[in-house]
């Protein structure tokens, strides 16, 4: 009997030792094992973006929310490790001083600031052990960083800067998911497209600029943009020396980073806008999409034609990220002449083409050789203001 309580009295020694230490190694190991997973995860959700915005196709990606301990003990409660991911605060975004150099696009583009508002997504653990685990976020300007209590380390980082390419992508959607199984997190490309603006600065003491709140400190921001940043130009001398670095000065104020760009260049300018939600989320609403902005002509503005004969007359319709938008009325007028479909929706790359037959001019040719026309082509853009894009057609008189 003596021995049966002495094995009694060790195994319950044994277990409060197993209580005491072994318990929390456990639960630590799997909470620390359970954090990479999810770096890896937030990092493939991460580069889901860059994708998206590069393909205009849907992306998608799972996070393991939490994780299961290996076993429980008897009386200590240890809930499983959870986690929670959401969509952080809107910031701004934005670019100024940027000029496109086609003019019809310089209608919209013409240097005043153009603002687009981003959100992030952070994922925060619960663990029990583990107790310095970072949260992960990605920011409104796609940077991947770990948050840990003492530092930020940036993770990954999109090409924001690339020689002459800027390329700012603007996120939105409303997230919140605090639980412990998986969740597929899609990201929606909202306005998406390969195209691309020139722009360029007007004067010297204008330079393009690229602003947007951060957490992140100046010198993270000036490693990140290590390989674009020229040392031998700055805010105050932002003329280009025709190297291939292009940014002239990277500043920080409070939360506001700002790149300055030397002038005197031509920048590539593309911009994309993406919509964070879960799987099970419906589609996000239209006020996520950007508005329909402007009209752009993608023929020849001055085709001559002979009367009598046809000419084709192409428009782009765009929205606020300079992006190709289907669906769109696109109507088209002429004082003269025939115009063939004179209202059509845009199609999925976003362009309209009109076939505008010139009319017969009633004279001798050496009265008059030709005489121009104008054809008028436009778009509604809210509140009743129409958005136009003028062809002048000139049409030659073939009467002898």
């Amino acid at each position: 009997m003596l021995g049966i309580v002495l094995l009694a009295l060790i195994l319950a020694a044994v277990y409060a030792i197993a209580q005491s230490t072994v318990a929390p190694q456990v639960r630590e190991t799997t909470e620390y094992n359970h954090a990479i997973d999810t770096l890896s995860d937030m990092q493939s959700l991460q580069v889901d973006t860059i994708s998206a915005a590069d393909t205009g196709s849907l992306q998608g990606s799972i996070v393991k929310m939490g994780a299961t301990y290996p076993f429980k003990f008897l009386f200590i409660h240890s809930t499983d490790p959870t986690g929670t991911i959401k969509t952080t605060e809107s910031k701004p975004l934005s670019i100024e001083n940027a000029v496109a150099r086609d003019n019809e696009t310089a209608d919209y583009i013409d240097g005043r600031e153009l603002v687009y508002q981003s959100v992030g997504l952070r994922y925060s653990p619960d663990y029990s052990e583990y107790r310095s685990a970072p949260d992960l976020e990605i920011t409104p300007s796609g940077v991947l960083y770990a948050d840990h209590p003492s530092t930020r380390k940036v993770i990954n980082e999109p090409a924001i800067v690339d020689g002459r390419t800027i390329s700012l992508t603007a996120t939105d959607g409303e997230l919140y998911s605090s639980q412990g199984l998986p969740q597929m997190m899609h990201v929606m490309p909202l306005s998406t497209s390969s195209t691309t603006v020139r722009v360029t600065n007007e004067t010297d003491a204008s330079p393009v600029t690229v602003t947007m709140d951060t957490e992140l400190n100046l010198s993270t921001w000036r490693q990140i943009l290590k390989g674009e940043i020229d040392s031998d130009t700055s805010r105050t001398n932002p003329r280009s020396d025709s190297d291939s670095q292009y940014i002239a000065e990277v500043d920080k104020s409070g939360e506001t980073l700002e790149l300055v760009f030397e002038t005197g260049e031509s920048y590539l300018l593309e911009l994309s806008k993406l919509g964070f939600k879960r799987a099970s989320q419906p589609t996000l609403s239209e006020a996520s999409q950007p508005n329909v902005t402007y009209l752009t002509a993608e023929s020849d503005q001055d085709p001559t034609v002979v009367e009598n004969n046809t000419v084709e007359l192409a428009v782009e319709v765009r929205d606020s990220m300079n992006n190709p938008v289907s669906d769109v009325k696109v109507s088209a007028s002429a004082p003269a002449g025939d115009i063939s479909r004179p209202a059509k929706l845009s199609g999925t790359d976003g362009e309209v083409r009109f076939e505008y037959t010139a009319p017969e001019i009633i004279a001798d040719t050496s009265v008059k050789d030709s005489e121009t026309y104008q054809v008028t082509t436009q778009i509604g853009v809210g509140s009743g203001t129409q958005v136009v894009v003028v062809f002048e057609v000139q049409v030659q008189n073939s009467y002898n």
